[in-house]
């Protein structure tokens, strides 16, 4: 896969890495969102894009083992040092919060 590859080498732009947010592949998704925490990437068109795919928890969002696209962004958010207040929506799912803070402080070292 020419675009994980891509991600991974830190071969692409900010703008790049940003535009496969959009992306319905988790593989490329992860890449992305790792992609961003890994150069701490903190510009605003970042988070916006992290913030417009955080509400994607359902059974069809489902990415690494029980975590969702949803807290895998969340978490992405919170490395990025995004306040807790911005990352999770008032009608967030308290297991749902959980969930994203215990990825952020697993998935990516």
């Amino acid at each position: 896969m020419a675009i994980v590859d891509h991600l991974r080498s830190d071969a692409c732009t900010t703008e790049e890495a940003i535009a496969c947010l959009e992306s319905s592949n988790p593989i490329v998704l992860y890449a992305a969102m790792t992609y961003l925490v890994r150069n701490h990437i903190t510009d605003d068109s970042a988070k916006k894009a992290l913030l417009n795919i955080r509400g994607r928890l359902s059974d069809e969002d489902k990415m690494l083992g029980f975590y969702r696209i949803g807290h895998v962004a969340m978490g992405a958010l919170l490395k990025l040092d995004v306040p807790e207040d911005q990352v999770f929506q008032l009608d967030l799912d308290p297991l749902d919060k959980e969930t994203a803070i215990t990825f952020a402080a697993s998935g990516w070292q």
